[in-house]
């Protein structure tokens, strides 16, 4: 189909979803406000009721004109509709409850109006559709109103795309506003460009992709619209769509672990914004033991707080979480409880990391979360035992890519407490259940990493101690400037303990910065100045003493003249 076909020049009466006439000077009047559920009465009288409007300059005779809720039509009476009024068709039976509010078209049945939902049309006196709103009762988005007693109503008349995003519970006290202007009236222009929720390839010729909106479903249905990797010899087919996704196929299948780019040309949304991706990456993934590594565990979370697990994304690949699952195994080492991470929504990336939890506030409130997305909630997780336990990440077609045996004992020996202190992967290179490859999360990042790099994660460098006091001269004012001590620690190899005192001249204990502290093997550490309980210390000279060992015995003191130059403003 050629390009000129796509888009004719004149304006289309379709458009979207379903019919709906572009607003222009030709066009007379639109569905404004509908009430199809009106007990428990709020109100207005019992009953069920259909508002006009003419929002145009020119007087409409509706003689001829007819009315369709579902499948039943309606004609109605011959009236006329000035510029700028409106008119409640109702029924007879309905009429004098319904006049006192103003113009009144009288039907001697009006069709029933489904509460959870229908389509309405109207076409004039020639046969032209002049507007259609397939309502539906999610659009009050009021779980209250909804229940009955309270009219839809039209935000911005002059809107005839996305209509969703164009009607709402009425406002008005009495529960609608028939005969008047609507009490949500604003403009309400769709400006925002529709997006790509995700892309799912179900296999190796065919995916589906999930939309924020609904498109326009004529651009949506265009074959000429989806290229695959550019090559027009790659016939892409439509099995079926609906307003916010489409079910793509081709005839050529895909290479395994090959990334693809699909096209998307021309693609809007009903109010003809254009979609922001024009092109997506799509790949049929084979996943290997070790493409994909757990990487932290919370098996014994705080009091109030949830387990986690993360995995990493050990290879190139683009992985959908569905394609990944969780599962523990029983006494006697069979799988058990194994669960799906489709609820997931984010693409697991090469190199990235993302946690799962049945309870994110459970963990977001007790740690720090810079990576949001990569916090994700499921419905379930395999059992952890706060003492020990197994951990299996599996492929869904159940192939095992790593599996953890834990226990408390594997967190660090000088640890009191291992209350929400989670075991982090040291190397996700090295073997999962090699015990000197996990590591209790430094105290320092707040005993746990959920959802990015762990603090206690190995580099391939090697590395030496070396302890760095960097802005010995500072001077806490908040100008940006030299506004704290710094000191950086790195070590051979994680697990070291550190402590730090702060000496006045006389030899005084005025600040005690770490206090047993379990160290990454590389950590930086700050001080504003300040005592304890908060105080500024005064300014001058003062001594830091930095005491770290670990439990091979080692040890290192390091001692270090700074100099607090002024106090905070």
């Amino acid at each position: 189909m050629a390009w000129s076909m796509l888009l004719p020049a004149a304006p289309r009466l379709l458009t979207g979803a379903g019919v709906f006439p572009v607003m222009n000077d030709t066009t007379t009047a639109v569905i404004n406000e509908i009430m199809a559920d009106p007990t428990p009465v709020v109100g207005l009288p019992d009953a069920e009721w259909i508002e006009l409007y003419n929002a145009h300059t020119l007087s409409v005779s509706l003689k001829g004109w007819k009315l369709a809720v579902g499948t039943t039509l309606r004609t109605l009476p011959d009236s006329t509709l000035n510029p700028g009024t409106y008119a409640v068709v109702c029924a007879s039976k309905s009429a004098a409850g319904l006049q006192p509010f103003g113009k009144t078209v009288v039907l001697s049945s009006l069709p029933a109006l489904r509460n959870s939902g229908n389509r309405i049309s109207l076409t004039d006196g020639s046969g032209k559709t002049v507007d259609v709103v397939d309502y539906s009762d999610t659009w009050y988005r009021d779980a209250r109103k909804k229940q009955g007693g309270w009219s839809l109503e039209r935000i911005d008349p002059a809107r005839s795309c996305g209509q969703q995003s164009n009607w709402c519970a009425s406002t008005n006290p009495r529960g609608g506003t028939p005969g008047n202007r609507n009490s949500v009236y604003s403009e309400n222009r769709d400006t925002v460009k529709p997006e790509i929720i995700s892309v799912t390839t179900l296999s190796k010729t065919e995916a589906s992709l999930l939309f924020s909106e609904p498109m326009d479903t004529l651009l949506l249905n265009v074959t000429d619209n989806y290229r695959l990797n550019g090559d027009d010899k790659t016939s892409v087919k439509i099995l079926h769509s609906k307003a916010t996704s489409v079910h793509l196929s081709w005839d050529i299948p895909l290479t395994e672990n090959k990334p693809y780019q699909l096209h998307l040309l021309r693609l809007t949304d009903e109010c003809g914004n254009p979609l922001q991706q024009q092109t997506v990456e799509i790949e049929w993934i084979t996943l290997f033991p070790g493409d994909v590594v757990i990487n932290e565990l919370l098996f014994n979370p705080w009091p109030g707080g949830a387990d986690f697990v993360e995995i990493y994304n050990n290879s190139a690949k683009h992985i959908n979480p569905e394609k990944l699952m969780l599962a523990s195994r029983n006494p006697d080492q069979q799988l058990t409880k194994i669960v799906s991470l489709k609820q997931a929504k984010q693409t697991l990336k090469p190199r990235t990391f993302l946690a799962v939890t049945t309870d994110t506030a459970g963990i977001s409130a007790f740690y720090d979360i810079p990576c949001k997305n990569c916090l994700e909630k499921v419905p379930s997780l395999p059992a952890m035992n706060n003492d020990q336990g197994t951990v299996v990440l599996l492929s869904d077609s159940l192939t095992i890519l790593d599996e953890v045996r834990y226990d408390e004992k594997m967190h660090h020996p000088l640890l009191y407490d291992t209350e929400g202190v989670s075991l982090e992967r040291v190397n996700p290179a090295l073997p999962s259940n090699d015990r000197q490859n996990w590591h209790s999360a430094s105290s320092m990042s707040g005993f746990a990493t959920p959802g990015y790099r762990n603090s206690q994660l190995d580099t391939p460098l090697p590395r030496k101690e070396n302890v760095t006091f960097e802005q010995t001269a500072f001077s806490p004012d908040n100008d940006g400037f030299n506004d704290e001590l710094i000191i950086r620690c790195s070590m051979e190899e994680p697990g070291w303990v550190a402590n730090c005192h702060v000496f006045d001249i006389n030899g005084t204990l005025v600040c005690q910065l770490l206090n047993n502290a379990l160290m990454a093997a590389e950590e930086t550490f700050l001080w504003n100045g300040e005592d304890p309980t908060g105080r500024l210390l005064p300014p001058g000279p003062y001594v830091v003493v930095l005491e770290l060992f670990n439990i091979n015995g080692k040890t290192s003191h390091y001692r270090k003249g700074i100099v607090l130059t002024c106090r905070q403003k």
